[in-house]
């Protein structure tokens, strides 16, 4: 039997029905049956343009995320991503749903209560805390390719990020200068199983995606260098450097050296199947996104200092080199694996800047008290 769409409840007042998000749903009309009817074929055609989502249908934004990262698991199961990009956007899922508005996580919100302005205005800009704007950048476009997918499914009205703009243009100068006693009090706190290759990082500055593929062949403890050859790409497995000037060789200090020594005796058998020197717990290439969380990530919040990325360790290491004056610009864009001297000044303008300026300050005082 067919379903009415109006119902005569009284005299002016009727019950109109409308399918919405698979569920049949009423609204009370006064007036006449005309205005009934009017109201009905506006609802129908709200329906039909997908103009309107009932927040009692539409899930939490946790729970949609939840169904998006299954239909991205799916795609790692047929070929068409790697297992990394898939940990990129559970990661990103994960830190979208746990920013608080007015005390309320934006993962227990209604899809339908996600709006340009609210994603814009205040879910990026706390996003942004601690995380520098290349980081915030590949999270906006996860979340916008689940909004995508959440329009699709008619949970929201739109991309709600799709508006989203994240520059990196003048990123360069708006790096991080850590301290080295500061460095070296977070590594103090870092985990037992993270700190080592916390350490190497900040004094290499080596990629994440090169350390990760070191071998225990590419240190040369005799002549105290390690040799940078290749790197994890996300999806094509171990290859080669980022750039040819990536392959490069880098002194260790001793204290480092000493620490990988330690490292490589006492480094259970199981993680030795791929002579990896930072590998996971099976000896297979580690993930970069447990380095992220479980290693730098936790070592600030245990130190309670400003959060400090994966990236901002290779910063420190090249802020070291440039504010050091024993170290010229060759030497320095040789121990970064840059393609050249300029590309290393743009990506360090600042620095750069800073140093010259440092530099003449140094020669006016030592002129002014005789000592230049």
């Amino acid at each position: 039997m067919r379903k009415k769409s109006i119902e005569k409840i009284s005299d002016q007042r009727y019950r109109v029905f409308a399918q919405v998000n698979g569920r049949r749903k009423s609204r009370i009309v006064e007036g006449s049956e005309r205005a009934a009817r009017r109201e009905l074929e506006r609802m129908r055609v709200l329906m039909s343009g997908a103009e309107y989502v009932d927040p009692a249908t539409a899930p939490t934004v946790r729970e949609a995320f939840r169904e998006f990262l299954r239909t991205q698991d799916e795609r790692v199961q047929a070929g068409e991503i790697g297992q990394a990009e898939y940990k990129n956007k559970e990661r990103h899922a994960r830190q979208f749903c746990g920013v608080k508005i007015n005390g309320v996580e934006v993962g227990k919100m209604k899809t339908t209560a996600i709006s340009s302005d609210l994603v814009i205005d205040e879910i990026v800009p706390k996003l942004k805390a601690g995380r520098t704007n290349r980081t915030v950048r590949k999270l906006v476009v996860n979340v916008q390719q689940a909004f995508d997918y959440f329009a699709r499914k008619k949970w929201c009205v739109g991309n709600a990020a799709s508006g989203v703009k994240i520059s990196t243009a003048e990123e360069g100068k708006r790096l991080r200068r850590i301290a080295p006693a500061e460095m070296q009090f977070v590594i103090s706190h870092a985990p037992d199983k993270y700190r080592l290759a916390i350490e190497f990082a900040a004094y290499t500055g080596l990629r994440q995606g090169e350390q990760r593929a070191l071998t225990w062949d590419d240190i040369d403890f005799d002549d105290g260098v390690v040799h940078v050859r290749r790197a994890i790409k996300s999806r094509a497995g171990v290859g080669k450097t980022k750039t040819e000037a990536g392959e490069r060789s880098i002194p260790l200090m001793d204290f480092l050296l000493q620490s990988l020594r330690e490292w490589k005796v006492s480094q259970p058998l199981e993680q030795r199947a791929y002579n990896l020197v930072f590998p996971n717990a099976v000896g297979q290439p580690a993930a970069g996104w447990g380095w992220r969380e479980n290693g730098i990530g936790a070592a600030c919040k245990s130190a309670e200092v400003e959060r400090i990325t994966w990236q901002d360790l290779r910063h420190f290491y090249a802020s070291v080199l440039i504010f050091n004056s024993e170290f010229n610009d060759a030497t320095i864009t040789e121990f970064l694996g840059h393609s050249s001297i300029s590309f290393s000044k743009k990506e360090y303008a600042r620095w750069f800047k800073d140093r010259k300026r440092d530099e003449k300050i140094a020669a006016k005082l030592g002129a002014a008290f005789g000592r230049g």
